[in-house]
């Protein structure tokens, strides 16, 4: 998947959450990753998707679907919740 973003998200994703892009990365290319639909907005459908970084972070990124692509929003650490998701077959 192809996961577009603004530098202004880059740098508050790291301000504000301690998450580099190289994670968001990662976690994109985890094979047990999840992705949600998670609701709709006018600019777009907005999903939630789960995975792992190679260091074993559990992160939530959350990105929307827009004509030109898919942009990042957000990316924090997974909440307990998602661990469940994430952990669900």
């Amino acid at each position: 998947m192809k996961l577009r973003f603004h530098r202004t998200v880059r740098d508050k994703i790291w301000q504000k959450h301690q998450v580099r892009l190289y994670e968001v990365l990662e976690a994109i290319r985890d094979p047990r990753r999840r992705t949600f639909v998670s609701h709709d907005e006018p600019e777009g459908r907005v999903y939630l998707l789960l995975g792992r970084s190679e260091a074993g972070r559990l992160l939530r990124i959350i990105f929307i679907s827009r004509r030109n692509g898919n942009w990042m929003k957000t990316a924090l650490d997974a909440y307990e919740r998602d661990k469940k998701a994430y952990n669900k077959k």
